[in-house]
């Protein structure tokens, strides 16, 4: 009588798109991991040059948010309209020279430091 549900067939939640009503204001919650979960993020270094990635991608706002060792979680709002898409958005300021040169110093030189966007949000 108290089965469990069954396993939905995906490792990761799906990733709905933003809901804009009239006169109301999109926040959208995201979470970013760093590939293999290494500890990289614990580091004022790093800490520093992601507020500025945030600065310089100016299309959306960053609000609240927590810098974990091996992740992050934010609030983000779109500052133009119409809005960048979110995906978009996280691939630019991911992708900041001198975030990603301070990511390779603590990775070791790896290759790639935050995971792929498809596995994000």
């Amino acid at each position: 009588m108290n089965e469990p549900l069954p396993e939905p067939g995906r490792k990761q939640l799906p990733h709905l798109p933003s809901l804009e009503l009239p006169n109301q204001t999109v926040i959208q919650y995201v979470s970013c991991n760093v590939d293999g979960r290494r500890p990289l993020l614990a580091n004022l270094e790093i800490h520093q040059l992601l507020i500025e990635a945030w600065r310089k991608a100016d299309h959306w706002l960053v609000g609240r948010y927590v810098v974990m060792p091996d992740h992050v979680h934010l609030f983000c709002a779109p500052v133009k309209f119409p809005a960048t898409p979110l995906k978009r958005w996280m691939e630019f300021w991911r992708a900041d020279n001198a975030l990603l040169a301070a990511c390779r110093r603590q990775a070791h030189l790896a290759k790639r430091f935050f995971r792929p966007a498809a596995s994000q949000r």
